[in-house]
């Protein structure tokens, strides 16, 4: 009764872990930013906890798979800033945080709690990596041009954050943003940044281009009647349902 007990806490125990190591990492950045401008840290931070949230939520309410696996994504990531910068109390809280977490997410206390398949119904691999992926573009550009946002900066994450958003209500003109705009904003900002900067964010501007002209990310936001009969059959029976008494 107790080992069952602790394993049904395991998700949330974990989750504060999660949300605790963040929020120790924020505080560090706010009050050691080293070499981070205070506008790419405000954008990192932001970024941070966004993804927090977002494996918080696809752990506790949806229980899927892909949530544990952010959960990797997310503490490789804070502990790789934690490590990048200068260590004090704070970013040493976090790592062992981090620790903890990545403890909590290896082991078996999970496993009875997370789905072992995909929900019947549920959006493909292909669209649930395009909007984390868009998403991640946040975070990001902010570590690589941590020196200062410049306007090519803040056209790609508003892009970032308009189709992400917009792909996330299954909006049609969001996936079209995310087909035609970040590789040109990605070229326009490696123009004039550094090596690595620019080409880094290329090759994930470029990821996020093709995986958005995918057909596996246009049925995601479909009418599931649209995907299951495909859309002239979808309205026929749309009409049918409607003149029925």
């Amino acid at each position: 009764m107790a080992i069952m007990a602790a394993m049904q806490r395991a998700p949330f125990v974990i989750s504060a872990a999660l949300t605790a190591a963040a929020l120790a990492l924020v505080v560090h950045i706010s009050v050691a930013p080293g070499t981070f401008a205070a506008d790419s840290a405000a954008v990192l931070v932001v970024g941070l906890l966004m993804f927090v949230i977002i494996t918080i939520v696809g752990m506790l309410l949806s229980r899927g798979r892909w949530a544990r696996r952010l959960g990797f994504v997310v503490v490789a990531s804070e502990l790789a800033i934690a490590l990048a910068v200068d260590l004090g109390p704070w970013s040493v809280i976090s790592i062992a945080l981090n620790g903890l977490t990545l403890l909590g997410l290896s082991g078996p206390w999970l496993d009875g709690w997370i789905r072992g398949r995909p929900a019947a119904g549920g959006p493909s691999a292909t669209a649930v990596i395009l909007l984390l992926g868009t998403l991640a573009l946040i975070p990001g550009v902010a570590v690589f041009a941590h020196q200062g946002l410049d306007g090519e900066h803040w056209a790609l994450l508003a892009v970032a954050a308009l189709g992400g958003w917009g792909y996330s209500r299954a909006s049609g003109l969001a996936l079209w943003l995310l087909r035609l705009a970040p590789v040109p904003l990605a070229i326009l900002m490696a123009a004039g940044s550094r090596l690595a900067e620019g080409a880094y964010v290329v090759v994930h501007a470029s990821a996020v281009s093709v995986l958005a002209w995918s057909p596996d990310s246009l049925r995601a936001i479909r009418p599931i009647l649209d995907r299951v009969y495909g859309p002239r059959k979808a309205r026929q029976l749309d009409k049918r349902a409607k003149n029925q008494p």
